[in-house]
């Protein structure tokens, strides 16, 4: 796997696990690009060049900033890797407190953002864009 510089359309290239194919319809390239443009962010491909995740931290003021990722649905063969090359970015990244929010219904993206050294802060009721609960965590240093 190999870490290359985020392009807004490399995530319309990305096969997203189900979980977060129904939130692209709200990802739209100006969205996207605003992310890039907004803090340290990077994409990773496989040998073939095929594009498994993108991901990047929002910085917002103060030292504080605000995690997002898109992942494959394959994301289980390159799990290691990714999550690998996701604690690096996220060390490197010299912020004191980097949130992160996921549906609360979906145990598994909890998990992960807690192996990531994330802590659950709490409910956030009615965030998604469908209305749907998040839960937020942050990594605090």
């Amino acid at each position: 796997m190999n870490l290359i510089s985020f392009e807004p359309f490399h995530v319309e290239q990305i096969r997203l696990q189900p979980r977060q194919a129904r939130s692209i319809s709200y990802s739209t390239l100006d969205y996207l690009g605003y992310l890039k443009n907004m803090g340290p962010c990077a994409s990773a491909v496989d040998d073939g060049g095929v594009v498994l995740a993108c991901g990047g931290v929002v910085e917002w003021h103060m030292g504080t900033g605000t995690l997002w990722v898109y992942v494959c649905d394959d994301i289980q063969r390159h799990a290691v890797r990714l999550h690998r090359a996701l604690e690096r970015g996220l060390d490197a990244i010299q912020l004191r407190r980097i949130e992160a929010t996921t549906e609360s219904d979906w145990p598994e993206s909890c998990r992960w953002l807690e192996r990531l050294g994330f802590e659950f802060e709490g409910v956030m009721r009615k965030f998604g864009p469908h209305g749907e609960d998040h839960v937020r965590y942050a990594r605090v240093r």
